[in-house]
C-alpha cells in the first residue's frame, strides 16, 4: 500500500522539490548548501566504517527478486516532501547479510512487532524485514521519487509477505502506531531531525507500556542518542541497538 503526505499529515501543505539534472545548476546550489553537512557525516561514517567494516555491495538481491534497489542516489538530487530534506541523506542501500545481522541481534519475536524504517529508500529494508517474519511492516520516506521505487517494487514482491504500508512524507510528521515496534534506520537524517523523531516516540507511549526497539545502522550520531536517559543499549556487532524504558 502507498500512501501520499495527505495521509499522515492531515492535509497540510508540502513543499514540493523536482527531480534535477546531474548537472543543472540548481543541483549544483544544492550541492553547495549540503556541503558543510556532509562533512562531519562522512567523516563520522568513515570512523564507523574503519571499527565495523564496510558493507560489499552489490550483493545479489536485485538479481534474486526481481526488484530496483541497488543504485545510489545523493542527497542533492533528490526531491522531498519538507523543507527538512537539508537534513537528510542520499540513498544508499544496505546489504541483505548486513541488514539481516543487525535484526537478527534485536533480541524479540519479529511475530510479535511490527517493523518501521525510517528513510525507506527503495524499499528493501522492508522485503527483507517481509521475509525474516515481522507482523506488519511501515516505510516512511521523504522523498517522492524514491517512495515511488518503493512502490513499484512492492507491486512486484510476489512473495507471501504481511501488510507492507509505504508513507511518503516527513517523518517528524509520523504518528507512531500503539503497538510493539522495532524501528530501523540507515543513518537517514541529522540531529535536528533525529531530535524530533525521538521526541515525538518517547511521546507517543504512556509510562510503562513501552515495547520499542531501535535498530541503528551506521549511528552518526550515537552519542546524541546515548545521551537520552529513556534508550538502554544493548549488545551489537553490526550497529547500534537501543531498547526504549521510561
Amino acid at each position: 500500500m502507498y500512501r501520499p503526505v495527505d495521509s499522515v499529515s492531515g492535509g497540510n501543505p508540502t513543499f514540493q522539490l523536482g527531480m534535477m539534472g546531474t548537472v543543472s545548476f540548481e543541483t549544483a546550489i544544492r550541492f553547495i548548501r549540503f556541503l558543510p553537512r556532509r562533512i562531519p557525516r562522512k567523516i563520522g561514517n568513515a570512523i564507523f566504517h574503519m571499527r565495523h567494516g564496510r558493507p560489499n555491495a552489490p550483493d545479489g538481491f536485485d538479481a534474486r527478486t526481481g526488484l530496483d534497489t541497488a543504485a545510489n542516489l545523493p542527497v542533492y538530487k533528490l526531491d522531498a516532501v519538507s523543507r527538512n530534506y537539508i537534513h537528510s541523506m542520499g540513498y544508499q542501500p544496505l546489504p541483505e547479510d548486513v541488514f539481516r545481522a543487525l535484526i537478527a541481534e534485536v533480541p524479540v519475536d519479529p511475530r510479535e512487532f511490527t517493523f518501521v524504517d525510517l528513510g525507506c529508500g527503495k524499499g528493501k529494508p522492508l522485503f527483507l524485514a517481509s521475509e525474516m517474519g515481522f507482523k506488519k511492516i511501515i516505510g516512511i520516506e521523504l522523498s517522492p521519487t524514491l517512495a515511488a521505487i518503493a512502490t513499484q517494487n512492492l507491486a512486484k514482491w510476489n512473495r507471501p509477505s504481511p501488510p507492507i504500508t509505504i508513507l511518503c512524507c516527513d517523518v517528524v510528521a509520523f504518528r507512531w502506531p500503539k503497538e510493539p515496534l522495532v524501528v530501523f534506520m540507515h543513518n537517514p537524517f541529522g540531529r535536528a531531525v533525529m531530535a524530533q523523531v525521538m521526541e515525538s516516540l518517547h511521546a507517543a507511549w504512556p509510562a510503562d507500556s513501552m515495547r520499542v526497539w531501535i535498530a541503528y545502522y551506521s549511528p552518526a550520531l550515537a552519542p546524541y542518542m546515548q545521551s537520552l536517559p529513556w534508550l538502554s543499549p544493548c549488545p551489537s556487532q553490526t550497529g547500534k541497538i537501543y531498547r526504549c524504558v521510561q
